[in-house]
């Protein structure tokens, strides 16, 4: 329950077949956006709270800095997004990550 709350994902790992969490929330920008006071500093927030507070069917955060990955995930490879994918028969939801904060609630 402690420990590293968002990992490094492979462009071909997002939703791969072998996944340990069918739910997964990708952040599309710098690991450096995650850090405190980076413009993605809440999803370790958001991270948190849902490995602390579900037991079952929990979500699995990680980030990708490849502008590749996003192009190949039909986003703008120069915005940063966070997109939340919910297995193969599911339209993923992505939101752009501007410099505006966000409420994680």
């Amino acid at each position: 329950m402690t420990g590293e709350f968002i990992h490094f994902i492979e462009c071909d790992d997002i939703q791969s077949e072998d996944r340990l969490f069918y739910d997964e929330i990708v952040f599309f920008g710098d690991e450096a956006d995650l850090d405190e006071g980076g413009i993605a500093d809440n999803i370790e927030t958001v991270s948190m709270i849902e490995r602390y507070s579900f037991a079952e069917g929990r979500i699995q955060f990680f980030y990708n800095d490849d502008p590749a990955c996003r192009e190949a995930n039909q986003l703008d490879p120069d915005t940063k997004w966070i997109v939340s994918y919910n297995g193969h028969n599911s339209i993923p939801t992505a939101w752009e990550y501007t410099d505006e904060p966000y409420d994680v609630q």
